[in-house]
């Protein structure tokens, strides 16, 4: 939200959940049906396709709760080390 802005982030979760999804949702009840969406909100708008955001992604999210991903996501990961 820092890099494209709280209002941004929000338009570009619902234009690919068919407004379905809302970042306030997605933040206090996330659930999986809204995972789709936000890979795809992800990718199309490259939320993540600077070092910096790619590096704060892994050192706030994926490293820290690493264990709590799914086991082919943490095998990438494992690949990737």
């Amino acid at each position: 939200m820092e890099n494209f802005g709280e209002q941004q982030i929000n338009q570009h979760i619902q234009n690919h959940s068919v407004q379905l999804h809302t970042l306030q949702g997605c933040i206090s009840n996330p659930a999986e049906n809204m995972r789709q969406s936000l890979a795809a909100a992800a990718g199309n708008y490259k939320w993540f396709k600077s070092i910096t955001s790619a590096e704060l992604l892994g050192k706030n999210i994926v490293g820290p709760y690493l264990n709590s991903f799914a086991e082919e996501f943490k095998n990438v990961i494992g690949t990737l080390y």
